[in-house]
């Protein structure tokens, strides 16, 4: 049982490091791509 479990969170871990792995790149990527002067101005606080 114990063992199991170490196993389904080691895996779980993985996985989870994986998608960090992955996720980074695409956000760093992506949402300069969207994040133009125009979205900028409707999004702001301010208004």
């Amino acid at each position: 049982m114990s063992s199991d479990v170490i196993a389904l969170s080691r895996i779980t871990y993985q996985k989870m490091m994986l998608n960090l792995v992955w996720a980074t790149p695409y956000n760093v990527i992506t949402v300069p791509a969207v994040w133009t002067p125009q979205t900028a101005a409707r999004q702001s606080p301010l208004e």
